[in-house]
C-alpha cells in the first residue's frame, strides 16, 4: 500500500469514528469536491456542503473494498451506509472515490455513486 493509500484509508476510518476534524484537517484550503449533486471549491465550502447530510444520519460507515494508487491519484471502491436519524431507515451505496493527494494533503475528491437508495431512506 502506498503512503497515499494509507492516508486515504486513515481519513476514511476517522470518518467512521465521527472524527471529522482529522478528515477535514487533511484537506487543502482550495480543496475541490465533485459529487453527483454539486461541485464546491474550498475546505470551508466542503464542510458546509457535508454538514446537512451528516446531520440527518444517526450513524454512518464506510467499508473499503479495493484501492488503487497511480501517481497523485487514489481510487477507492467502497460501500457507504448509515441510518437516517428521523426514521431509523438504513441504506448502503456502492461508491467510487477518486482522491488527489499531495503528501499528507488531499487536494481533490471526485465522488461517483448512485445515491438513490440513500435519498429514498431519507425521504421515507
Amino acid at each position: 500500500m502506498t503512503d497515499a493509500q494509507t492516508l486515504i484509508a486513515t481519513v476514511l476510518e476517522a470518518l467512521n469514528q465521527n472524527d471529522f476534524d482529522t478528515f477535514y484537517g487533511h484537506l487543502s484550503e482550495d480543496f475541490r469536491y465533485v459529487t453527483p449533486l454539486y461541485t464546491v471549491t474550498g475546505k470551508d465550502a466542503t464542510i458546509e456542503a457535508d454538514r446537512p447530510l451528516f446531520a440527518q444520519l444517526s450513524h454512518h460507515w464506510r467499508q473499503i473494498d479495493r484501492s488503487l494508487a497511480s501517481g497523485d491519484k487514489v481510487a477507492i471502491w467502497m460501500r457507504f451506509g448509515g441510518t437516517v436519524a428521523h426514521n431509523a431507515k438504513t441504506f448502503e451505496v456502492e461508491v467510487c472515490n477518486i482522491f488527489t493527494v499531495d503528501g499528507e494533503t488531499i487536494t481533490a475528491l471526485e465522488l461517483h455513486a448512485d445515491f438513490s437508495s440513500m435519498m429514498a431512506a431519507m425521504q421515507a
